[in-house]
């Protein structure tokens, strides 16, 4: 079978409040995903259930998260 993609173009055109909102969300990103990187990186080798276990479990169950 043969895929395709489509690929789409927007521009987006936040209000100053939603940019401010916008930048405190990608700032958190990027500090989760150093995060993951570096955990990661400090422990070669480790399988993805491993991953998982350590850092999502513990999140998912946390409901102070949510």
């Amino acid at each position: 079978m043969k895929s395709i993609t489509i690929t789409a173009k927007v521009k987006l055109y936040p209000t100053s409040e939603q940019m401010i909102i916008l930048n405190k969300t990608l700032s958190v990103i990027r500090d989760v995903l150093n995060f993951v990187s570096a955990f990661v990186f400090e422990r070669e080798g480790i399988r993805y259930p491993e991953l998982d276990h350590a850092l999502y479990y513990p999140l998912s169950d946390d409901s102070e998260c949510i």
